[in-house]
């Protein structure tokens, strides 16, 4: 019996420590594995939840820029759908030219009648600049009564007529000479206190609705707005190339077929 104990007590002093080396071997490894700096790991785990978040942020606003942009190109697009389904062929001859430019102009006074005095709401104008607004003055009056009755009986002026009617400001070749003159004159405007403040809205026009009837999606339409704003303190607000929300009832309506439409507005 003595011997068993002792040989027991053999196999503990010999075989013992070295099992529990081992075991203390095997827990310093442990412990090695996980020697991060717990101020790191927190830094790594706020900088993935803030990405996640910002990332999260990014969706909601091209989301939201998106709804605002169509609803945009649905409020605009109808004031200028039946000038934009006109026939734009350069194969035309000069008469078949003429006839669509008096066509043109006809519409253009339709659709300025119809939609005078309709609140338009655009989501997303980019400033592009504000102007003081300027008014003719009694010189620059009768600078342009003369020089309407000097173009009156000229033979472009009369063809020009032809196609636009007597309205002489609705005359686009009237205009072209008009502000050269007005320009060159120091005496012919005056600031009336108020301001001109200009958009910009691009808008997207809807592929089954091209007057060629082509299904590409990446033709736009550009838009210049224009407004009256009364204060100067109001003025000095709107800084260029921001975007802003603008709610007004419509003044009138101008297209080119080169620069775009133009929407005059009485803003709220």
């Amino acid at each position: 019996m003595i011997k068993k104990f002792l040989f027991s007590l053999t196999l503990v002093v010999f075989w013992g420590p070295p099992i529990l080396a081992q075991e203390t071997e095997l827990e310093d490894d442990a412990v090695s594995t996980d020697n991060s700096d717990p101020s790191e790991v927190n830094a790594e785990s706020e900088a993935a939840e803030e990405g996640t978040a910002e990332e999260k942020q990014a969706a909601i606003n091209a989301a939201e820029q998106e709804r605002h942009e169509k609803a945009d190109a649905k409020a605009i697009y109808p004031l200028f759908k039946d000038i934009l389904q006109l026939s734009d062929s350069t194969s035309e001859s000069t008469l078949n030219k003429t006839k669509q430019e008096r066509k043109l102009a006809s519409l253009m006074k339709s659709l300025n009648e119809a939609n005078r005095g309709k609140i338009l709401i655009i989501e997303r104008a980019v400033v592009q600049d504000v102007k003081p607004e300027t008014r003719l003055t009694k010189v620059g009056e009768r600078k342009i009564k003369a020089a309407k009755k000097k173009l009156m009986n000229s033979k472009e002026m009369r063809q020009a007529r032809a196609i636009y009617g007597d309205e002489f400001m609705n005359n686009p070749l009237f205009a072209m000479m008009l502000w050269p003159l007005l320009g060159s004159c120091k005496n012919c405007t005056e600031e009336t206190g108020r301001f001109n403040a200009e958009y910009r809205v691009e808008i997207t026009i809807p592929a089954s609705k091209r007057e060629d009837n082509s299904e590409n999606s990446n033709d736009m339409l550009q838009i210049k707005i224009v407004t009256v704003i009364e204060t100067e303190k109001k003025a000095a607000r709107l800084k260029p190339h921001t975007t802003v929300k603008l709610r007004g009832a419509i003044a009138g309506l101008e297209y080119d077929k080169y620069t775009g439409g133009t929407i005059y507005l009485f803003e709220e």
